[in-house]
Formats: C-alpha cells, sequence, structure tokens
C-alpha cells in the first residue's frame, strides 16, 4: 500500500462529505432533524420489523461468526497493513451487529422525549382548564347561573330586594 492510496481516500471522503452536507438529503417536513443518521420514518419502521423477523438471530449468528473468523486471523502475526486491515474489518463487523440495536434504541429514546414534551403540554392545559374549578369562585359562579337560569330576575337568591 502507498502513501497516495490513504491521500485519494481523503480526498474521496471529504469531497463525499462536502455534498452531503450541502444536499438537504430528501428530508420531509415532518421528519425531526434529530432522528438517527438521518433516517425517515419508513426506514426506521422496516428496520424495527426486520429486527423482529425470526431470522434476524441466524442473521446475527452469521455475523458473529464472520467477526470471529476475521479475529483468528488477526491474533496471528501479520504485517502491520494487514493488521490494520483486518482490525477495521473487525470494527466494521461489530458495528454491523450493533448498529440497528444502537439506531432502535436512540429512536425510542427520542419518541419518549417527544412524547414527554407533548404530555407536558396537555397536563399544562388540562391543569390550566381545572384551576378555577373547586374554589369559592367556581362556587359563586354556579350559583350566580342557576339563578340566572331559574328566574332570570334574581328572586331566587334573595339579593332583590323591595321598596
Amino acid at each position: 500500500m502507498t502513501s497516495a492510496t490513504p491521500k485519494k481516500f481523503s480526498h474521496w471522503a471529504t469531497s463525499l462529505l462536502k455534498r452531503w452536507q450541502r444536499s438537504p438529503q430528501g428530508r420531509s417536513k415532518d421528519s425531526p432533524e434529530g432522528r438517527p443518521l438521518g433516517l425517515e420514518v419508513q426506514q426506521v419502521e422496516a428496520l424495527r420489523r426486520l429486527r423482529q423477523s425470526p431470522h434476524w438471530p441466524h442473521y446475527q449468528q452469521l455475523l458473529e461468526t464472520v467477526t470471529l473468523n476475521n479475529v483468528e486471523v488477526l491474533l496471528r502475526s501479520l504485517p502491520h497493513e494487514q493488521y490494520l486491515f483486518y482490525c477495521g474489518v473487525v470494527f466494521a463487523c461489530r458495528r454491523l451487529m450493533e448498529l440497528p440495536d444502537a439506531v432502535l434504541a436512540k429512536v425510542t429514546e427520542l419518541e419518549d422525549h417527544a412524547n414527554v414534551r407533548t404530555r407536558i403540554d396537555a397536563d399544562f392545559q388540562r391543569a390550566r382548564a381545572d384551576t378555577f374549578l373547586n374554589t369559592p369562585w367556581w362556587e359563586d359562579y354556579i350559583r350566580d347561573a342557576a339563578s340566572r337560569t331559574s328566574g332570570g330576575n334574581g328572586a331566587g337568591d334573595g339579593s332583590a330586594t323591595l321598596g
């Protein structure tokens, strides 16, 4: 491996990163910015279905087998560049095993946070609406409303005086 290869990769990665930062990536207006990896709602739901699939444990077992095979190669005496390559392969395999759970955990955390915020707003509105309830002012309001509807002239509450 020559030193030109990492430079080419670095230039390629930098240009790719600049393109990703410039493009809106097709984000819809209802998707929150905080969703992991910029995933859409449909993608997260597909990931949840994949994770619940009966074939998921077999896929995880396959990834573990591939990782263990690469770890065995890594533990042999290798030249430095091959050692670094297999370190990257093992890291990538480990990341592939952890990624779905990490993404779903983050999405669940963000949804819970949004639900808490919505629930707090609803509780505040409910408390604000019930503030007047069960107070002396409420009882006066009910009594006055009843007197207005019963006679309309205030004769039922003793407030009208005769001259």
